[in-house]
């Protein structure tokens, strides 16, 4: 399992996002505080995109798929994206 923080500046980026899940097999779930949502859900995303201290939880099925994954990622990260940002479980 892999932690990511996540930000979105408008609408459109949430549908860019999402669009950008979809490509991939892996599962994975926004989450803020004790709520989440599919990642791959357009309507989800954009019930919680909103939220404070926004994640992206990636329940991988492989590492290669998951570092692709996070590379087409990297416009979504909220500011500077620190090394300690990222927390595989």
């Amino acid at each position: 399992m892999i932690e990511v923080s996540i930000g979105f500046k408008q609408a459109k980026d949430i549908v860019d996002f999402v669009q950008k899940m979809n490509r991939f097999t892996c599962n994975a779930d926004l989450v803020s505080g004790n709520r989440a949502v599919d990642a791959k859900s357009l309507m989800g995303a954009l019930a919680i995109s909103q939220a404070a201290d926004l994640k992206l939880v990636i329940y991988e099925n492989s590492q290669s798929e998951t570092a692709e994954l996070l590379a087409g990622l990297k416009e979504f990260a909220p500011g500077e994206k620190k090394k300690d940002e990222i927390k595989i479980m």
